[in-house]
């Protein structure tokens, strides 16, 4: 009986290591996975249905806790509102509504809110098994912080002013009393943060520019004493129109010195022209008493001889009349002569004029000399100029910085006092009720553990698949599986 040989069975491949898979996922083709999933979908059915079991059994098995919440409303005020203290650079811009919730939250969820809110509750009365457990109040409070942390919840919409804040706890009345503390601890915390008026602070600023200003106006009186001048600003000015008026009496003095100077010289070239002494006075009937000696000599010619006594008698009266004539300067006439009186008037005018010139010329020199010492004057001015300018600007800055740190002060107080009145730009519109009714989680863990058991079971089906076809894909692992030491390899495939 012959037997037919029986036909080698193919060996199944052999899992590989996870290089393996590695190498299979690079050179697979994205298109073909879901090709890989299809064809090994009973895994990913088993791994699916059992991570969505196992999330589902938590779902239903995890208690229900009570879920207390609270709204508030964030609105725009000063806290928001640039309002620099040096200076008006960005006066005026503003957070835009979204910022401001979004800085309102993380206040709400700041550490230092959940410790106050904390200090303000009690551990003892908000966290009674935690102050059991903990070792010391340190401990007791850090822990009922971290508490508060994991079951506090904040929600807030995107184009909404609107927060909304929950807390969840296994007792309903815990679960309002510790929201509601968390509120009014944020709402005091807030206040601090955003309206630190630091009204001390700005009456300690201001004290200190007092004092520094009272220093510096004791510095610049000191400064000014020691230039010699009392008000600087009074001096420059009185300086100023004194060197004006002095420079303008100078001028118009020279003038007239100028005008007297050429008069004296006028008045000198006349006077030097002018002789001292005129004819005052010509008496001219010597010539009629000569001519009626002379009528009578002929008369006396004609009786008498020349030689005659009565001849010679009237020659003699004659000689003598022509001789008084002659001492007299003027042929015809006997003459006075004296002091010339047009010389003596321009000799007194001459002097009239040269006092005046002297009397210019002294004060021309007295204007100039005074012109000159305000001229230093000026000069000491202008020198300490830059360093009294420098103290003058100090005192106008810290002058200044006390009116405005003053005005801070004030304004600062008022708001303030406003502050404290009211609750800034934060509205509570619903403070924590105890719930009624227990919060369900059991919809939301069951979606997530449907999307959780389909992911795993996608993944697990990809993953086998790769696995086996990795081994498939290996040369070196289908020799080894053919050779086997001892065995033929038809031997070798009939084992397997």
């Amino acid at each position: 009986m012959t037997t037919k040989p029986r036909r080698p069975r193919k060996a199944k491949p052999t899992p590989k290591a996870p290089e393996n898979l590695v190498k299979a996922w690079s050179e697979r083709d994205l298109a073909e996975l879901p090709k890989l999933a299809w064809r090994e979908r009973h895994v990913g059915v088993a791994a699916a249905g059992l991570i969505a079991a196992l999330g589902l059994a938590v779902a239903f098995a995890a208690p229900r806790p009570f879920e207390a919440t609270s709204s508030m409303l964030v609105l725009l005020d000063d806290a928001y509102v640039l309002d620099p203290v040096v200076g008006d650079a960005g006066a005026g811009a503003t957070l835009s509504p979204r910022e401001i919730v979004r800085s309102e939250t993380a206040l709400i969820g700041s550490l230092e809110t959940r410790r106050r809110a904390v200090a303000a509750l009690g551990v003892e009365t908000a966290f009674p098994n935690i102050a059991r457990r903990a070792r010391t109040e340190a401990a007791a409070a850090a822990a009922a912080a971290k508490e508060i942390e994991e079951r506090l919840s904040i929600a807030s919409e995107p184009s909404s002013p609107t927060i909304t804040v929950g807390f969840k706890s296994g007792d309903a009345e815990q679960a309002a009393r510790v929201l509601n503390g968390v509120v009014d601890a944020y709402l005091d915390y807030r206040r601090e943060v955003l309206f630190d008026f630091d009204v001390d602070g700005y009456a300690a600023q201001r004290a200190e520019a007092e004092d520094r200003l009272a220093t510096l106006n004791t510095e610049i009186e000191a400064f000014l004493a020691d230039a010699g001048v009392g008000d600087y600003d009074g001096a420059r000015l009185a300086a100023q129109r004194r060197s004006a008026d002095i420079e303008d009496e100078r001028l118009r003095t020279l003038a007239a010195l100028s005008e007297a100077e050429a008069r004296l010289g006028a008045l000198t070239e006349r006077l030097n022209s002018t002789p001292r002494e005129v004819n005052l006075y010509v008496d001219d009937s010597a010539s009629e008493r000569l001519q009626q000696l002379l009528v009578e000599r002929e008369e006396l010619l004609s009786r008498y001889t020349p030689e005659s006594k009565p001849v010679s008698a009237i020659d003699e009266r004659i000689s003598r009349l022509r001789a008084s004539m002659q001492i007299g300067g003027v042929d015809g006439g006997l003459t006075r002569r004296g002091a010339n009186p047009v010389r003596q008037a321009l000799e007194t005018e001459r002097n009239e004029v040269a006092g005046e010139v002297s009397a210019l010329t002294a004060k021309a020199a007295a204007l100039t000399g005074q012109l000159a010492q305000v001229k230093a004057g000026q000069m000491t001015l202008q020198n300490i100029a830059p360093d009294h300018a420098r103290l003058v600007r100090e005192r106008a800055a810290l002058e200044t910085s006390v009116e405005r740190l003053a005005a801070r002060e004030e304004e600062a107080r008022a708001r303030a006092v406003s502050v404290e009145r009211s609750r800034g730009n934060v509205r509570v519109v619903e403070r924590a009720a105890p719930p009624a009714e227990r919060a369900s989680l059991r919809g939301a863990l069951s979606i997530l553990a449907l999307l959780l058991g389909a992911v795993f079971g996608l993944t697990a089906a990809i993953a086998r698949g790769l696995w086996i076809d990795s081994g498939r894909a290996d040369p070196i692992a289908a020799a080894l599986e053919k050779v086997r030491p001892g065995k033929p390899a038809a031997e070798s495939q009939d084992a397997a």
